[in-house]
């Protein structure tokens, strides 16, 4: 790769054309040729990258299990500390709109608690499974000759 990156810094002489027609009738084969060990290669990138994927998922699944918690706990406080209508209305001289709103909002609240043993499984699956490698695929994209200049 060094060789490659300084050659391409270095401007040089153009190859003759037909070395040119020469290399690029020979593309197909060489590519034939490298396939397997592109493959090889490519086979041990993709399994790094599974494991690397893998382990983002679990920990980004691990987070949204851990915010899932802690916001069932936050719901469950806010739903025990939350008076019942009739004490809203006499300890705090709340209005029936207000009343009415802090009846919507336990009401989502449990619907939310209802919904959480669901949400504990399929959120943290759904994040695992959005990093799994669905499939992989190889496709030479380049090829470069490198050409020896004339003296």
């Amino acid at each position: 790769m060094e060789i490659l990156e300084r050659s391409l810094l270095t401007p040089g002489a153009a190859v003759e054309e037909a070395s040119q027609q020469l290399l690029l009738d020979s593309i197909p084969a060489d590519i034939a040729a490298l396939r397997p060990a592109l493959e090889e290669r490519a086979k041990d990138a993709e399994d790094d990258a599974h494991r690397k994927l893998q382990e983002r998922g679990e920990a980004e699944a691990k987070s949204m299990i851990h915010l899932l918690e802690s916001q069932k706990k936050r719901v469950e406080a806010k739903l025990h500390d939350t008076l019942p209508p009739d004490q809203l209305e006499l300890s705090l001289g709340f209005s029936s709109d207000d009343i009415a709103q802090v009846e919507r909002e336990s009401k989502a609240q449990r619907k939310w608690l209802e919904d959480f043993a669901v949400q504990i499984v399929e959120e943290p699956a759904r994040i695992r499974e959005f990093y799994e490698i669905k499939t992989p695929h190889l496709q030479p994209i380049g090829l470069v000759y490198l050409w020896p200049q004339k003296s």
